[in-house]
C-alpha cells in the first residue's frame, strides 16, 4: 500500500486538523506565545536524559539537555557544571538539544548536573532559574548507595523506619534474613521489609526501638541481588534514638490558593504548608489532573522546598489560561521521621475567567507523540507501525480569523511540506483548504475546498451535531467530501504514570466524534472515523484516527494513529 497519496491526504487532514492544542511552546508562555523578533520570554529546560534520580548511570557517557526553543550555542560553555568528574565535550545535535559528554565519574556515586542561567535563546533571553538533576552511577558489585537515618545521627524517632538505597534491584527474602537491627543491650529488633521501588527498600521495626540507645543496622554478605550476586563485604551504620516516639502523621495545614478557590490569572505559584518537616526526597502526589500537569511542565525544574522542609512551592507560568480546572490528590506522604499520613487530601482550583475551547495565537509551537500503524484491508495485523514526535506551528494569514497550521517532523521546525488553512471563530473551526509539496519539493501548492467544512462547533454541548459537503479540486480529479460530527459529552481520560510515579488523569474533557466519506464520480474512495478529547483552556489533548481507503485498488489499505499532547514532568 502506498500511503498517503496526495488526494487521500485530505482525508487525514479533515480528521487530524482538529489537533490544535497548545503544548510545550517553543519560546513562549502557554497563553501568549508571540514569537519572532519580539521574543522576550525566558527559555526553559523541557527534558534532561538520563532523567533525575536515574540509577546505574554509566561513569563515562553523555547527558542530553532539551530546551523549549532554539538556543545560542555560544552561551553554553561554563554553564553546564558537574558535582564530580569532568566535561569532555559540548555538542549541539540541533538548536534545541545540547549533548554533554562526561568522564571520570566514580562508581556508586551521586552526581549532580546543573544547567546555569547564563544560557540564552537566540533572542538573548536567559534561563529564568538554574535546573539540576542528580544520578546514581553504576557499581560493579552490589552496593548500599544511601541510607537513612545517617551514620551517627542522634535524636532519631523511635518509631522511624530505616531507608536503604541499593545499586541494583535486591532479593527481598535476603534482606529479611541478612539484615539485623540491634542495640547496646544486644537485643535484636524484628522488622518487615517494604519495597519502595526496584532500588529502594524500607525496614519497618515491628515495635518502637529502645529509648536513648545506640542502634546498629548490619547487612551481612547474605544480602543479595535478584540476580544472585551477594554483597562483597558486610556493612553497618549506627544512630542514637530519642526518648520520644513520633507516631503523629504529618498534615497539610494550608494551601494557597485554598482548595475550591478561584485562582487569579496572575497567580505566581501554588504553596503547600505542612505541619512539620517532611521527607522531601520521597514526597509526591498520588494523582494530578492533566491540566495542572501540563501547566507545571512549563516551569520544569523550579519546584522547591524551604530549608526547613515544611513549605513546598510550585511556580506557575505567567498569564494562566482562563477557566482552567486543576486537581491534585495527596496521600501516603511521610514526615522527616518516616511517619506516613494514610489519609487523602484533595486540592482543586479553577483559574478565573471563561475557558477558550480552542486557544490559538501567531507563532505558537507545540509537540505531540503518536503511535501509528498501517495494513491491508481485511487484515487487522499491521504491515508497518511505529512511534514518533510530530511538531506543529500556527501562523496568522492575511484574512480575518485565518490561520495556517504547519506540520513538522523535526524539533527545529526546519522542513515544511504540509499545512492546513483554517478559519477560527468563537463559534467554530472550519477547514478552508490545505497546502502540500510534491515529494521533497520546497514549494507548497495551496488547494481550497469549494466551501469550508466545519471541524468542530462551540460551545461544547452534549448531543450537538453538524455536517457538511464540499468538493476538492485536485489534478487527479474532483473529490466529493461528506463530513459529520457530534459532541458525545464529558469524561475523564487517564494519561498514565508521570516521571514522578503519580497518576495523571485529564478531567472533564469534551469528547467529539467525526466521520468522513470521500467519493469521486459516485465511487467510494475511503472513509475515516476520529475521536477527539478537548480540554477547554488548553485545546485538544488526544486524537484517535482510523481510515480505510478502498479505491483505487493500488492504494487500498488502512492507516491509524493515536496522538497525545506531550506532557513532560521528568
Amino acid at each position: 500500500m502506498k500511503h498517503p497519496t496526495k488526494w487521500l491526504f485530505l482525508l487525514m487532514v479533515i480528521a487530524a486538523v482538529g489537533f490544535l492544542l497548545p503544548a510545550c511552546g517553543s519560546d513562549d508562555d502557554p497563553t501568549d506565545p508571540g514569537g519572532g523578533d519580539g521574543d522576550s520570554t525566558a527559555p526553559r529546560v523541557t527534558a534532561i536524559s538520563p532523567v533525575d534520580g536515574q540509577m546505574e548511570v554509566a561513569t563515562e557517557g553523555m547527558v542530553t539537555i532539551t530546551f523549549s526553543e532554539a538556543m545560542n550555542p555560544n552561551t553554553a560553555p561554563g554553564e553546564i557544571t558537574l558535582s564530580e568528574g569532568m566535561i569532555f565535550d559540548l555538542t549541539w545535535s540541533d538548536a534545541m538539544n545540547l549533548v554533554v559528554e562526561y568522564q571520570a565519574w566514580h562508581q556508586a556515586a551521586n552526581v549532580t548536573v546543573t544547567v546555569g542561567t547564563g544560557l540564552t535563546d537566540e533572542a538573548g533571553n536567559k534561563l529564568a532559574a538554574p535546573v539540576s538533576v542528580s544520578y546514581w552511577t553504576f557499581a560493579e558489585t552490589p552496593t548500599v548507595m544511601e541510607f537513612e537515618p545517617g551514620d551517627g545521627a542522634v535524636g532519631v524517632n523511635r518509631a522511624a523506619s530505616i531507608d536503604l538505597l541499593f545499586s541494583e534491584p535486591m532479593d527481598v527474602a535476603s534482606l529479611e534474613t541478612g539484615i539485623t537491627i540491634s542495640d547496646n543491650s544486644k537485643a535484636l529488633h524484628p522488622f518487615t521489609v517494604a519495597v519502595v521501588d526496584d532500588y529502594r527498600y524500607t525496614l519497618d521495626p515491628t515495635n518502637p526501638l529502645a529509648s536513648m540507645e545506640l542502634t546498629t543496622v548490619t547487612l551481612s554478605t547474605d544480602v543479595k541481588t535478584r540476580g544472585g550476586d551477594n554483597l562483597a563485604e558486610p556493612m553497618a551504620f549506627s544512630f542514637t534514638t530519642s526518648d520520644a516516639i513520633d507516631e503523629t502523621p504529618p498534615t497539610i495545614e494550608s494551601m494557597d490558593p485554598s482548595s475550591g478557590a478561584t485562582m487569579p490569572g496572575d497567580q505566581e505559584a501554588v504553596t503547600i504548608v505542612f505541619s512539620e518537616p517532611m521527607d522531601t526526597e520521597n514526597f509526591s502526589p498520588t494523582m494530578m489532573n492533566g491540566q495542572f500537569a501540563w501547566l507545571i511542565s512549563q516551569t520544569l525544574g523550579d519546584i522547591h522546598w524551604n530549608p526547613e522542609g515544611t513549605v513546598l512551592t510550585v511556580p506557575l507560568p505567567a498569564d494562566l489560561p482562563p477557566g482552567l480546572p486543576m486537581k491534585v490528590v495527596f496521600a501516603g506522604y511521610a514526615d522527616a521521621n518516616g511517619v506516613v499520613q494514610p489519609g487523602e487530601t484533595v486540592w482543586t482550583s479553577t483559574v478565573a475567567g471563561t475557558a477558550d475551547p480552542f486557544p490559538i495565537s501567531d507563532g505558537y509551537r507545540y509537540m505531540t507523540i503518536q503511535t501509528w500503524a498501517e495494513g491491508e484491508i481485511g487484515n487487522t495485523t499491521p504491515i508497518a507501525s511505529g512511534e514518533e514526535a510530530v511538531y506543529f506551528e500556527f501562523a496568522a494569514r492575511d484574512g480575518a480569523n485565518q490561520w495556517d497550521r504547519r506540520e513538522f517532523y523535526d524539533p527545529e521546525y526546519s522542513f515544511l511540506d504540509y499545512y492546513d488553512i483554517l478559519g477560527v471563530t468563537a463559534a467554530k473551526v472550519d477547514l478552508a483548504g490545505f497546502a502540500e509539496s510534491e515529494e521533497d519539493a520546497k514549494v507548497l501548492t495551496e488547494t481550497f475546498l469549494s466551501n469550508a467544512l466545519t471541524l468542530v462547533e462551540f460551545p461544547f454541548v452534549a448531543g450537538n451535531t453538524w455536517s457538511g459537503n464540499a468538493t476538492v479540486p485536485l489534478s487527479e480529479g474532483n473529490i466529493d467530501v461528506k463530513m459529520s460530527g457530534k459532541v458525545v459529552g464529558q469524561e475523564d481520560l487517564p494519561y498514565g504514570s508521570s516521571g514522578g510515579g503519580f497518576e495523571i488523569v485529564w478531567t472533564g474533557l469534551w469528547k467529539v466524534e467525526t466521520e468522513v466519506t470521500l467519493k469521486t464520480g459516485g465511487i467510494l474512495l475511503g472513509t475515516d472515523t476520529s475521536v477527539f478529547w478537548y480540554a477547554p483552556g488548553i485545546g485538544l489533548v488526544r486524537e484517535t484516527y482510523h481510515e480505510e481507503q478502498v479505491a483505487p485498488p493500488s492504494e487500498a489499505g488502512w492507516y491509524e494513529y493515536d496522538r497525545w499532547l506531550y506532557v513532560n514532568l521528568n
